[in-house]
């Protein structure tokens, strides 16, 4: 249940068999503007760069998008999608982007703060069991498997695709 927040640098590694494994229950608080993980060079670089060549998520992990202004410039990060997260968290401040290709949620999607969610034309997949789920802007929300609860008001663009044994559950004065 460890918490690790990435603040100003990248955690990178010589070219070889790097790794990083975020255990259960752990927290990776990324502020930086690039996002948790991905390409970069200094100092545009997410919070791990791609020469972390495996990084693995287990099960109740959790990565939260945290950038805040002030301290910094501002709060605006890019979610970055190199690999399915377990819980994610869109938290801080400023607008948090989606790729505008598919974002995967094996866990619960939360927002906190006073962040916003750009939707970027990009599909949110959900596809673990008995998920929850935040009131974003959706452009494509895919929803797969077991039940998925809202967890306030959300509005999709595009399409919401429910798919075989899936059920969706509106909390009391939720809509989408």
């Amino acid at each position: 249940g460890g918490i690790f927040e990435m603040t100003d640098y990248s955690i990178v590694g010589p070219t070889g068999m790097q790794s990083l494994i975020m255990e259960a229950n752990g927290l990776f608080k990324s502020s930086v503007a690039p996002g948790f993980a991905g390409p970069g060079i200094f100092p545009n670089s997410p919070s791990v760069r791609n020469d972390i060549e495996t990084i693995t998520l287990q099960s109740s992990s959790t990565i939260e998008y945290s950038r805040v202004s002030p301290p910094l410039v501002n709060g605006d990060q890019v979610i970055t999608n190199t690999i399915a997260y377990q819980n994610l968290i869109i938290g801080g401040s400023g607008i948090k982007t989606a790729p505008s290709t598919t974002l995967t949620v094996q866990g619960n999607l939360t927002k906190s703060g006073t962040s916003s969610f750009a939707h970027n034309n990009g599909l949110v997949l959900l596809n673990g069991s008995n998920q929850s789920f935040a009131g974003l802007d959706y452009y494509s929300l895919e929803l797969t498997g077991n039940t998925k609860t809202t967890n306030g008001d959300a509005s999709i663009a595009d399409v919401l695709q429910l798919n075989t044994i899936t059920t969706l559950a509106l909390q009391a004065g939720d809509s989408i």
